[in-house]
């Protein structure tokens, strides 16, 4: 189970009694449902002909050459073609789904049999002395399917209601007991006196309540057809695999003995990502794609075209291109020394895999209108790594890396903007992640003066769709975006040769030697002031490189 509660800022503006303060589960426990999600049912589910375990079969053939085609030009190519039958085949998507699904995603799922994988690389040497190539190459490359468990959860989905796990999200939960939680259904839009602990004590009451509904309904028919409603997604028939373009030019120079440099230009360009949404748009201020059920006997109707609740939905249909500029010097090991430096300045934007996550920008209306730097932009990635070669045969090896900040998206807590049915929408004049790229600290300001002299309002007015009051916001005297990563990792090491076949090694090795704070998490929910960029975390707590700084001590016997 799933409990989204409201804050305590928004349940005191309701002047609803709680703690002083939070100090424990129970204390929290106090806070009012905002909404709920309850999982019910045997997770084992049968597989396609009854099985107990999940089979799949994957091909992938693949052949490549390489052509001389002059004493200093090579060409490599080659072609592959690869399927994988990990979808629900023998599951119908039914016409119920049709609205949200579209006339090809309905029926059973199709295969892909025209998964080809064209590659291409060319290398030049353009002079006689053979110390700069030239190469450049080109591939489409597609990727398998293995999100095994995801497929099971629509199999609950699909097939009878009487199997598997499925879950229910609180808008389409009726209230079991109405003297406890109201009459209306386990979501609601404003603090109520229904508090965490009251839904965790009828709990069982709301399982019983969802298994018996399960358990009633006719096995001939999909699940999703009785309930009208799932929290766990469903793949259209036509779902398809990821792929990716590649391209990249490099070349590549030998400036003197042991010494290389070289540079790259790489571009690569996914589509068919996977992102997931209500496609029904249940909390829309339009109102759900598929009409509500008017009634219980609708609800029961199997062929009625209605819905009760939310339909989650994951369509391959996202995208993200990456772009960089990469450059390397190395020296090989001479004089005691061996050094390997590398650079790459790169954007890498798409929609990726958003749907969900507070301030995530995602508009359920269009799926692909939040498209902007992933989290994975990072603008500056540098690396140096090498061996010297100290007195009494000891070595010291040496590791530092850097990588910029990643982006950064500041949002509103609990307001639906334009009205899609998603709350903790960004802050009106941005986009996904545009501070710390195209926004900067100024534009925050500036955006912040906006908002409270166009939106904010203690009345109780309703702004465009959105709940009132809405409250200025008070940016604090220090935050940040986010914050770079770095660490410089050492290892000291001595080999003793025992005998012909024994070789004794002793290493220290120090990570983060300066303990860089690597801080992340930084939270842009604008409507907390305490937390408004601020760290969560760490990058990593796991002892090593990155992580707080650490020492260690090993030996090593080789024979």
């Amino acid at each position: 189970m799933l409990i989204t509660l409201f804050s305590p800022v928004d349940a005191r503006g309701t002047n609803l009694s709680l703690p002083s303060a939070f100090h424990s589960i129970d204390d929290i426990l106090q806070l009012p449902v905002q909404t709920v999600q309850v999982t019910v049912g045997d997770p084992h589910v049968p597989q396609e002909g009854g099985a107990t375990v999940r089979r799949w079969n994957t091909l992938r053939l693949y052949m490549e050459d390489t052509w001389r085609a002059r004493p200093r030009l090579t060409v490599n190519y080659g072609l592959g073609w690869n399927i994988d039958h990990l979808e629900n085949d023998d599951l119908n998507r039914p016409l119920l789904l049709a609205p949200l699904l579209g006339a090809e995603g309905v029926g059973l799922p199709r295969k892909q049999w025209k998964n080809f994988s064209p590659v291409l690389g060319v290398a030049w040497t353009p002079s006689a002395d053979g110390r700069t190539v030239i190469r450049a190459g080109a591939g489409i490359f597609y990727d398998f399917r293995f999100n095994s468990q995801m497929l099971d959860v629509e199999r609950a989905v699909l097939g009878r209601p009487s199997v598997g796990s499925r879950s229910f999200a609180g808008t389409s939960i009726p209230c079991p007991v109405p003297d406890i939680c109201g009459t209306g259904a386990l979501n609601f839009t404003t603090a109520t006196p229904f508090s965490g602990a009251q839904l965790l004590a009828i709990l069982p009451t709301l399982r019983d309540y969802l298994l018996a509904g399960l358990a009633s309904g006719n096995p001939a028919v999909p699940s999703i057809q009785l309930t009208k409603t799932t929290a766990n997604a469903i793949f259209p028939a036509d779902y398809s695999s990821s792929s990716a373009q590649h391209l990249n030019v490099g070349i590549q120079r030998e400036i003197a003995r042991d010494l290389v440099v070289s540079a790259d230009v790489a571009y690569r360009h996914f589509i068919g990502l996977d992102v997931s949404g209500d496609a029904n748009q249940w909390d829309s201020v339009n109102g759900p794609v598929i009409r509500k059920c008017r009634d219980d006997a609708q609800r029961a109707d199997p062929e009625a075209m209605c819905s009760t609740g939310p339909i989650r939905v994951t369509k391959s249909i996202g995208r993200a291109t990456y772009t960089g500029l990469l450059l390397r010097v190395e020296k090989g090991f001479s004089h005691g020394v061996q050094v390997r430096g590398s650079y790459a300045y790169s954007r890498n934007v798409g929609t990726g895999a958003l749907g969900s996550g507070a301030g995530s920008g995602f508009n359920n209306g269009n799926w692909l209108q939040s498209y902007g730097p992933l989290p994975t932009d990072l603008t500056h990635i540098v690396n140096v790594a090498g061996v010297i070669e100290l007195p009494w045969a000891v070595q010291l090896g040496f590791n530092f890396s850097y990588a910029s900040a990643p982006p950064f998206s500041a949002y509103v807590r609990n307001i639906d903007f334009d009205g899609d049915g998603t709350k903790d929408d960004l802050l009106p004049g941005s986009t996904v992640r545009a501070f710390g790229r195209s926004l900067g600290r100024s534009d925050l300001v500036r955006l912040v003066n906006q908002f409270n002299e166009l939106y904010a309002c203690d009345c109780r007015v309703d702004h465009a769709l959105k709940p009132a009051p809405i409250h200025p916001i008070q940016l604090p005297d220090h935050y940040a975006f986010g914050h770079d990563f770095q660490s410089l990792d050492l290892r000291l090491s001595r080999s003793f040769v025992l005998h012909q076949r024994w070789r004794l090694s002793l290493m220290g090795e120090a990570f983060n030697i300066y303990n860089a704070p690597n801080l992340s998490g930084y939270s842009g929910d604008l409507t907390d002031p305490a937390t408004f960029g601020q760290p969560t975390g760490r990058a990593t707590q796991i002892f090593g490189s990155g992580g707080p700084r650490a020492l260690q001590m090993a030996v090593r016997a080789s024979f």
